[in-house]
């Protein structure tokens, strides 16, 4: 884990929240009046601030704001950096967020070519699961898709 947020008080102070975005609640500078959004977004796509001198995702403020809570892991449901809103925030294993990241794969994550079909075999844990083969690309995501659901509906978060 990172530097420690500040409390949900003093972010409850600092900020408000409205449709997925932190405004300042009070000037906090010269540049940051009341009312102002926080942050701006950075290179990898997040949008970051500063409190206090430390660099924080904005994500994080959002999620700790609302739920009172720093888990180690933050994940945008939709894959979406910029999108803060609370209900596409979620708290989530290592595990649960490699399959949200985007891929510069030909294949979808899990679908496999081998010998002239697709084999769909998920990484959950251990032991791994292996979906089956099939002779089509569709058939091969709808497989996949359906077994992912399964898991996520049926694992808990940790």
């Amino acid at each position: 884990m990172c530097t420690p947020l500040p409390s949900q008080d003093e972010l409850k102070h600092r900020f408000y929240y409205r449709d997925g975005q932190l405004y300042y609640r009070i000037r906090a500078s010269q540049r940051c009046k009341q009312g102002d959004l926080v942050g701006a977004v950075s290179r990898d796509g997040y949008r970051k601030t500063i409190v206090k001198g430390i660099s924080y995702g904005v994500h994080r403020l959002i999620w700790k704001w609302h739920h009172g809570t720093e888990p180690s892991l933050i994940d945008h449901i939709n894959g979406d950096r910029s999108d803060n809103r609370i209900e596409n925030l979620r708290e989530a294993t290592v595990r649960q967020n490699a399959w949200n990241r985007k891929r510069k794969r030909a294949l979808p994550a899990g679908v496999y070519l081998h010998q002239g079909r697709y084999r769909v075999r998920l990484y959950l844990g251990r032991p791994n699961v292996s979906v089956g083969m099939f002779d089509t690309l569709e058939e091969a995501v709808e497989a996949r898709n359906k077994a992912l659901e399964e898991y996520i509906e049926h694992s808990p978060v940790i």
